[in-house]
């Protein structure tokens, strides 16, 4: 399968009103996952380990 198999969506012909739709749909999925306790830990992690890597790249600057 290469790139030419999949679908092309042209973002500036979809309707303001089909976004709006979209991001409503994606806020409530991601506000359900964070309350999982294991979500919410997951997510904590990847947080102290991006904030160590800013400061690490930063240092190096």
């Amino acid at each position: 399968m290469n790139e030419n198999d999949f679908p092309r969506l042209d973002v500036a012909k979809v309707p303001s009103s089909v976004k709006v739709t979209l991001a409503q749909t994606l806020f409530q999925a991601i506000n359900l996952a964070f309350q999982d306790l294991e979500v919410q830990a997951d997510y904590q992690c990847w947080k102290a380990e991006r904030s160590k890597h800013e400061r690490d790249t930063n240092l190096r600057a």
